[in-house]
């Protein structure tokens, strides 16, 4: 069936209201249900290609929220500070307020949030106060069971997600520095999927456990979970002995690529529809212990967007390219002009190029292009990173 004039009209006039009204999950699901419901090509690419138009510079639609930098573990791979400061119940509520239904998801981070005595009543508060559509908590999960998994459900959690490094006992509990670790982790991972939430596990993969993805994968399955993988962003110039290198990466893409299809075309179709791959600073941003923003989480001292505990998250948003250091780190370097997938990519994730090259604006440092004369469909086999 294709799409007449009358319908594509039609639709263009419900985006423009929906979006007056700030409706914007439901402007998402329009969009994705026009894909399923026709099968016409081009009514796709004309409403996606409006929707850019509607969105422009950027749409902040959700949060990474640092809860606490403390944590109960000490892993190599991690890049939080681990300073012994949290933000107050108050600052979150006050930030929570000003979201007035605007943000689809916000995710909770560390350290480790369930250190948090209120950490329920925190994801209350964002489905109360900040009308947040999903919630997802992100945990290294030794401290979840049966009772606090249950308590994560009825707080009104959508999602959680536990760090796993891997299957593999001695491994994990060497990387987290306690013996023990690694069981305390499958209990909370079968507790959360007993509790009937949808639970993933988040691998950041290095040098160590670059050969334990496809037995990781069988091995999250068999608990009930799904895996997710990413790349380690280094937070030292030690950690870059751990560090993949860019033809090691792309061997593990073209294996998540091939193990786990779905995952991939899910994620090759936001490529489709944004029009990029880097949602930070586009549709995302990241806001730190004290109430800094950046434009990403792996990002703490450099292009300081502003305080969202003493102003508007969205009038800070909307000022972004103000911040010279931001304008800059947005931009796409000049390497990867020649690049045919620079627009999707941008120069890919640039949080750890300080580390690697003690400069922001330079190409992602594990990507092997620049690439020439490929089309989107390769995007998802040409980007460097993985979700």
């Amino acid at each position: 069936m294709v799409l007449n004039n009358q319908i594509i009209i039609y639709m263009i006039k419900y985006i423009a209201q929906l979006f007056y009204r700030k409706r914007l999950s439901l402007i998402l699901q329009l969009i994705a249900s026009i894909k399923n419901a026709y099968l016409s090509n081009i009514g796709y690419y004309i409403i996606t290609y409006l929707f850019r138009l509607i969105v422009g510079k950027g749409l902040l639609l959700y949060v990474k929220l640092d809860v606490t930098e403390q944590c109960n573990r000490k892993c190599d791979y991690c890049y939080s500070k681990r300073r012994n400061i949290e933000p107050s119940f108050d600052d979150i509520t006050k930030l929570f307020s000003t979201f007035n239904g605007r943000i689809g998801r916000l995710d909770l981070l560390g350290g480790e949030p369930m250190l948090r005595s209120d950490i329920y009543e925190i994801i209350k508060a964002a489905k109360e106060i900040g009308r947040v559509r999903s919630i997802a908590l992100f945990t290294n999960g030794t401290l979840v069971n049966e009772e606090t998994a249950v308590k994560l459900k009825s707080a009104g959690v959508d999602a959680v997600i536990v760090s796993l490094y891997s299957n593999n006992a001695s491994m994990q509990d060497t990387i987290s520095a306690y013996t023990g670790t690694f069981d305390m982790k499958i209990i909370g991972i079968k507790a959360l999927v007993c509790a009937e939430i949808p639970t993933y596990t988040f691998t950041v993969i290095t040098k160590h456990n670059v050969d334990h993805v496809e037995s990781i994968i069988t091995f999250v399955e068999s608990l009930g979970a799904q895996s997710l993988f990413f790349n380690q962003i280094p937070r030292d110039k030690k950690a870059l002995d751990i560090q993949l290198s860019a033809e090691e990466v792309y061997k593990i893409k073209a294996l998540l690529n091939r193990l786990k299809p779905q995952h991939m075309m899910n994620v090759y179709n936001i490529y489709k529809l944004w029009g990029r791959s880097r949602i930070g600073g586009y549709m995302l941003v990241s806001v730190k212990v004290d109430g800094a923003v950046t434009y990403s989480p792996f990002v703490f001292d450099d292009a300081i967007l502003g305080n969202a505990f003493k102003e508007n998250i969205f009038e800070i948003f909307k000022r972004r390219f103000a911040v010279k250091d931001f304008k800059n780190i947005y931009e796409s370097p000049q390497e990867c002009l020649s690049c045919s997938c620079v627009h999707y990519c941008r120069g890919a994730e640039k949080a750890g190029n300080k580390i690697v090259y003690d400069d922001y604006n330079r190409k992602c440092f594990f990507c092997l292009g620049p690439w020439h004369n490929k089309a989107i469909e390769n995007l998802a086999d040409c980007i460097p990173y993985w979700y």
